[in-house]
């Protein structure tokens, strides 16, 4: 349940962040934990997190963001 909430804690604050913030606080973040499996080189679920345009396009699955 932990892992869960900080999931959705995590997608409410990317979808409001501004470009400094996102290059500044999060990105880093998705860097260290999740380019592995969805970064440039490999797309688990068809989903690539290594750009702000790429999280907004989501996954297979469909939106990961909840914008507004």
């Amino acid at each position: 349940m932990t892992r869960l909430f900080a999931i959705f804690l995590f997608n409410t604050i990317i979808a409001n962040a501004g470009v400094e913030e996102y290059l500044r606080n999060i990105k880093p973040v998705l860097k260290e934990r999740c380019y592995a499996c969805h970064g440039a080189l490999k797309q688990k679920a068809g989903l690539r997190v290594d750009s702000a345009e790429n999280l907004r396009k989501g996954s297979k699955g469909g939106d990961i963001l909840a914008l507004g």
